[in-house]
C-alpha cells in the first residue's frame, strides 16, 4: 500500500500544477486495479472520477496519500521535471510556471531551500523575458542545474 501512496501524491502533485492530465490519473487507477486482487476503495473512486473537476480528483488523491512525505514525493517530481526538460529543453518555461504553481499550492510549514528556488527561479525567467533583468539563457542554465541534483530521485510517471 505505502507504494500507491506515494504514487497517489505524486500524481497528486503533478496534477496540481499541471504536468499530468485527469487522464493520466484515471489510467493509473484503472491500472491499479487491475494488478490488484482487493483494489482499495479510493482507487475504485479514482477510476470512477472522469466526470469530476481536476480538484475533486486532486482532494481524492490526497486522501489516499495520507502520511506520504511529501517533501521526498516533491524531489521526485523535481528529477522527473529534470528528466522532461532534458528530453525537451523547450518546456523549461512551462515547467517554471508549473513549479512556480506548485510552489503556492504546497503546505509545508519549512518550505526548504528548493521550494524558494522554485519560486525564484520563475520570477527571473519573468525578468529576463520582459527585458528587465537577466539573460534568459542563463536563468535555463541556472534552472537546469538546480533540477540536475534531483535527477537521481527521478522514477518512471507515469505508471
Amino acid at each position: 500500500m505505502e507504494d500507491i501512496k506515494l504514487k497517489a501524491e505524486l500524481y497528486r502533485l503533478a496534477l496540481s500544477c499541471g504536468f499530468i492530465t485527469k487522464k493520466d490519473v484515471i489510467n493509473w487507477a484503472d491500472n491499479e486495479i487491475m494488478i490488484s486482487e482487493n483494489p482499495d476503495i479510493s482507487i475504485i473512486e479514482l477510476s470512477l472520477s472522469g466526470s469530476k473537476k481536476a480538484e475533486d480528483i486532486i482532494s481524492k488523491l490526497k486522501e489516499v496519500s495520507v502520511g506520504v512525505d511529501q517533501e521526498i514525493s516533491l524531489k521526485i517530481l523535481l528529477g522527473l521535471f529534470y528528466k522532461e526538460i532534458i528530453k525537451d529543453p523547450n518546456k523549461i518555461q512551462v515547467i517554471s510556471t508549473e513549479l512556480y504553481h506548485l510552489y503556492l499550492s504546497l503546505q509545508i510549514d519549512n518550505k526548504e531551500e528548493c521550494y524558494l528556488w522554485m519560486m525564484y527561479l520563475d520570477d527571473e525567467f519573468h525578468l529576463a523575458n520582459n527585458g528587465i533583468y537577466g539573460d534568459v539563457e542563463e536563468v535555463k542554465s541556472r534552472y537546469i542545474d538546480f533540477l540536475k541534483q534531483y535527477e537521481k530521485y527521478a522514477i518512471d510517471f507515469p505508471g
